[in-house]
């Protein structure tokens, strides 16, 4: 199955969105730069509650920009006439960091809005807010980020990272400036 977000997606406090194995989510295309003083958002799935991820080593969860044809195929339907770009997308937001993020891959996002040439919110996995727990990523492919892969501001939070192959394109590729990080391969 295939999804197109072309909004934000907010998993509330309280509430588990369940995602199947194999499912391809694809968030509609920003380009990364615009000229124009419209700010320009991209689209970010927001998780308060719990992200339940029923995905595989064999049948992964993806989350990909609309112009990304090598998973899910063409589905904004204009055959080669777009490709996806690192900041297409915004991020996976943890307000919660008591979740598992496993088996997933996730690409060409990490742009939260432009404005002119300006770019802001430049991450793609962000575990945020002030709520304790730990964010487990394990067996994951985080690729073709815009700058930061993996970016910590919640001073409460421990995100431990295992088995993750990580690949950002403008900036480090794991990054804490507030909480606690711990990395295995």
């Amino acid at each position: 199955n295939v999804y197109l977000v072309t909004s934000d997606v907010t998993v509330a406090g309280g509430v588990t969105l369940t995602i199947d194995p194999g499912v391809v989510v694809k968030f509609g295309a920003v380009n990364t730069y615009s000229n124009s003083s419209q700010d320009w958002f991209r689209r970010n799935l927001i998780v308060e509650g719990t992200l339940d991820l029923r995905s595989t080593p064999s049948q992964r969860m993806v989350l990909t920009s609309s112009r990304d044809d090598t998973y899910g195929g063409d589905s904004n339907g204009d055959g080669v006439g777009s490709v996806p770009m690192p900041g297409n997308w915004g991020a996976i937001k943890y307000t919660n960091p008591s979740n598992v993020l496993h088996d997933a891959v996730i690409r060409y996002g990490g742009v939260g809005r432009s404005y002119y040439s300006n770019v802001y919110d430049t991450q793609m996995v962000w575990v945020a807010g002030a709520a304790p727990g730990t964010l487990e990523i394990r067996d994951c492919v985080i690729e073709n980020a815009y700058s930061k892969a993996v970016y910590l501001t919640n001073g409460g939070a421990t995100t431990a990272i295992d088995r993750v192959n990580i690949n950002a394109t403008g900036g480090p590729s794991i990054e804490a400036s507030a909480g606690q990080v711990a990395v295995s391969f």
